[in-house]
């Protein structure tokens, strides 16, 4: 369980970022997303922003563990998306599933690699 500084940390940064009532429906909807450090709030949102524009506030509805994930792990995953698909490509993916953002830059080099030996 999350220190309550943390927990508290993270609600005020979803509300700076959001509305208040947006705030509580992502408490809601998932409350670990109080488990992050404001500061991981915060550089999320950035990334997020800068990734997906006027998409990023639907994108952490539909899925709000995305404002969990540092930012520098969201922007990894762009990126190597982006190396993977080419831009219009990724930001297609993302749209349809923006968990992808969640994975470390990593993992999706190594899945990327899995994937080219078994499909080309």
């Amino acid at each position: 369980s999350a220190p309550e500084s943390t927990m508290r940390g993270s609600h005020d940064a979803l509300q700076e970022i959001f509305s208040n009532d947006m705030a509580i429906t992502l408490v809601k909807r998932n409350p670990a997303v109080l488990k992050a450090p404001k500061e991981t709030v915060h550089s999320a949102w950035t990334v997020l922003q800068e990734v997906l524009g006027d998409d990023a506030k639907k994108a952490v509805l539909n899925n709000p563990d995305l404002i969990r994930s540092p930012g520098y792990t969201v922007k990894g995953a762009y990126d190597v998306l982006i190396g993977m698909v080419g831009e219009d490509m990724a930001k297609e993916i993302i749209r349809q599933s923006p968990g992808v953002l969640m994975s470390p830059r990593d993992t999706m080099k190594g899945s990327y690699k899995v994937l080219e030996k078994l499909f080309g």
